[in-house]
């Protein structure tokens, strides 16, 4: 009996590897792409347990408050560091201020 208990376990942990080898990568690249092209529509339409989890996935180190700033990352998520710009790099956006006139508020 425990030889069989053995070879059973064996065969259940071989069955959870096969699993996780047939998980569709594909399948998750497409969901992460759709879901980061679309993170604001995301955001308005969850409700607050799935806004809390959003955030969470999105920024691990988490959000805070500075009242000179409002509310900021502790650091930039990972998937939104290709677009930071090297050290002493440049620039190709357009500058806050003159491109439009400013207006007052």
């Amino acid at each position: 009996m425990d030889r069989i208990g053995r070879q059973l376990r064996a065969a259940e942990a071989e069955s959870q590897d096969v699993e996780v080898e047939e998980l569709d990568v594909e399948g998750v690249l497409d969901f992460a792409d759709e879901v980061l092209a679309n993170a604001a529509q995301i955001w308005v339409k969850a409700g607050p347990d799935t806004k809390r989890r959003f955030e969470q996935a999105l920024y691990p180190d988490g959000v805070v408050y500075d009242p000179a700033e409002v509310f900021r990352t502790v650091s930039t998520p990972f998937v939104f560091r290709p677009l930071e710009l090297e050290e002493g790099g440049k620039s190709r956006l357009v500058a806050r201020t003159g491109f439009e006139p400013v207006l007052p508020a």
